[in-house]
């Protein structure tokens, strides 16, 4: 399934086997990407999240990174 992804999307995702089972089995096969900005006095950098649709139309995470900034690299 993650080969999948991987393929129809281009992106690798590091995942938790309770997240890619969740996804698998309870969600609608597409994925959300979306980012926000951390920007605190002391913390800057970004979290980069790989979301779905469960059956009750609820956002089910699937994955999630802090990273430094908003790069294809951090996504990849």
């Amino acid at each position: 399934m993650m080969r999948d992804i991987r393929r129809d999307y281009g992106i690798s995702i590091p995942y938790h086997q309770a997240s890619a089972y969740g996804f698998e089995v309870g969600c609608r096969p597409m994925l959300f990407l979306d980012g926000t900005h951390i920007k605190q006095l002391r913390v800057q950098g970004v979290i980069l999240a790989a979301s779905a649709l469960n059956g009750n139309n609820e956002l089910f995470t699937v994955a999630y990174s802090i990273a430094n900034s908003e790069t294809y690299d951090n996504w990849v």
